[in-house]
């Protein structure tokens, strides 16, 4: 009977959950860990895969992936298996040491968005102080420079597909600021509840960690939404477009650029010989 009973007590769920309820919980959570394992490589992966991709705000976006990666491998397994188990095993210390992390994870998160917030204000406010701290500056002279020559109808597209650009780029942001704060806000309003001696039933302590959780998965979804190099980078690194046709796309793309910057460069030194000449 002893036997029998020690096997029971640790089987039992604590919260009193059935095996069905057990087994969904388990099965979200697991879901979640892998979508946000997988989803943040990849887009890791895609920033370094395609050079196109190689910009200081995607250079903060990574950042924000390795956040979302290390959560995914270092905090949410202990989240599965706490779920599984109804209750915390691994003792006192562990506890804090995971509570820590997660916070650290989510302050870098909000520091990381912080980063691209002040980046894209730059960008489109204080465009010559972006020129300055973000920017590579002979690039950039070399296109504004672009920008001043005029009867050429590439460099007005090349202009409006740049500022296009510019613009997804923004709201992409927006959006992920957006969800973050979604995701974040109800476990924050928990926690602050429960400063006053208040607790919460336990549904919504679930439900608010699946939306912590969640923020982590999402965002590799909006990129590949909302961002359209993302977009064709995530469909050749899965097989899902030709890559000969990107290839296409990429070596059409290099020539515009160059026959704009050749342009430039023709501008600027005509420039410069009548200025001599003057």
């Amino acid at each position: 009977m002893t036997a029998n009973n020690s096997y029971d007590e640790i089987i039992a769920d604590p919260l009193g959950r059935t095996d069905v309820q057990i087994g969904f919980e388990v099965a979200i959570a697991v879901l979640i860990s892998l979508i946000s394992f997988i989803g943040n490589s990849l887009v890791v992966y895609a920033i370094h895969r395609d050079r196109r991709l190689n910009t200081i705000t995607n250079m903060l976006i990574e950042n924000l992936a390795f956040s979302d990666i290390l959560m995914a491998t270092l905090h949410m397994p202990f989240w599965i298996i706490s779920l599984r188990y109804g209750k915390w095993i691994f003792g006192h210390v562990v506890c804090q040491m995971v509570g820590v992390t997660q916070l650290i994870f989510g302050i870098v998160s909000l520091l990381t968005m912080t980063g691209i917030a002040i980046n894209r204000y730059f960008k489109v406010v204080k465009r010559k102080l972006y020129i300055k701290f973000f920017s590579n500056r002979k690039a950039t002279t070399v296109r504004e420079s672009a920008r001043r020559v005029h009867g050429h109808a590439a460099l007005p597209n090349a202009t409006k597909t740049e500022d296009k650009t510019e613009y997804k780029v923004l709201k992409t942001s927006l959006v992920v600021v957006c969800v973050y704060m979604i995701c974040w806000t109800p476990l924050s309003v928990i926690g602050f509840i429960e400063v006053f001696g208040s607790r919460s039933p336990r549904i919504l302590y679930y439900l608010a960690y699946v939306l912590v959780y969640c923020s982590s998965m999402a965002n590799p979804f909006i990129y590949g939404i909302m961002n359209p190099q993302f977009k064709n980078a995530f469909a050749c690194i899965l097989h899902i477009r030709d890559s000969t046709a990107s290839e296409a796309e990429r070596v059409s793309v290099s020539r515009n650029m160059a026959s704009n910057v050749d342009l430039a460069v023709t501008y600027i030194s005509t420039t410069q010989a009548y200025a001599v000449t003057v």
